[in-house]
């Protein structure tokens, strides 16, 4: 059973009135065992019975009283019919409002009592909290997102780099690139493959030797690629320069070369013109 079918259906009255079926008074029996709210009512209305038999027992002598004074009336009214029966009238209702005044105050008390309780009832209950609104996107969050997404990306990409770049090589391309002295000769031609490798430039150095020597790898339009300094000659005469070919896009380069004495005084030393294809 619930609140609502007991209300509609007055089982707490008809309970304490030994109307109720037998499947019926124990369906309510057991809703009582878990149910405080109806064990009140049962209460209130087993209060409001009592209260109402004991204000019969007392009313009983009255309305003895009543129905002598409501006989005498009677016969007064016969015998003055025309001239009293507002004032019996009266008489009757000032004799019947005590007891059904009562009854009825007891009655609307009890259904207040009840109403009472179920607000009680309905207030303890815990209310379902309401669920937020999810949140406007943010603009800035979002750029902000993409920005790191780019950076782990680079960073992905720079360490696949380093780990290519760690491993041992084989098989690195060995360029030789022969010394111009005055004037353009043919141009030394490097080609690379599309994946990116080391390859070694080996750089003819003249034959007027020097302590050490300083290389600048400038493209045409006179960008510096790369600048090395302290490079010596090996056994052979050569220097080995060792390169990633992602620096040298297809185009044309110069590979300048100077003489550094003991006092770190620089002069030209020579000119190497390169050409990058893939």
């Amino acid at each position: 059973m619930d609140h609502e079918q007991i209300a509609e259906q007055n089982v707490v009255e008809r309970y304490l009135m030994g109307r109720l079926t037998p499947e019926e008074e124990e369906l309510f029996e057991e809703h009582l065992l878990e149910c405080q709210d109806c064990r009140r009512q049962v209460e209130w209305e087993e209060d409001l019975q009592n209260s109402l038999h004991a204000v019969a027992a007392d009313a009983a002598d009255t309305a003895a009283r009543a129905a002598i004074v409501r006989v005498g009336l009677l016969a007064w009214l016969a015998r003055h019919r025309a001239a009293g029966w507002l004032l019996a009238a009266a008489v009757l209702l000032l004799l019947a409002f005590p007891i059904l005044g009562i009854t009825g105050l007891l009655r609307e008390q009890a259904r207040l009592r009840g109403q009472i309780a179920q607000l009680q009832s309905a207030v303890a209950r815990p209310r379902p909290q309401p669920t937020p609104p999810p949140a406007p996107p943010d603009p800035e969050r979002g750029k902000l997102e993409a920005e790191l997404r780019t950076e782990r990306d680079a960073r992905s990409r720079l360490a696949e780099q380093l780990a290519r770049l760690t491993q041992p090589q084989v098989n690195t391309a060995i360029f030789s690139l022969g010394l111009v002295r005055g004037g353009e000769g043919p141009a030394n031609r490097i080609a690379l493959r599309r994946d990116p490798e080391w390859i070694v430039l080996a750089v003819e150095l003249p034959a007027e030797e020097a302590p050490t020597y300083r290389a600048t790898l400038a493209t045409a339009a006179g960008r510096t690629v790369w600048k090395g300094e302290g490079l010596k000659a090996g056994a052979d005469g050569t220097v080995a320069i060792a390169l990633y070919s992602t620096l040298l896009a297809p185009g044309s380069y110069k590979l300048r070369l100077e003489a550094v004495d003991a006092k770190g005084h620089a002069s030209p030393a020579g000119e190497i013109a390169i050409q990058v294809t893939r």
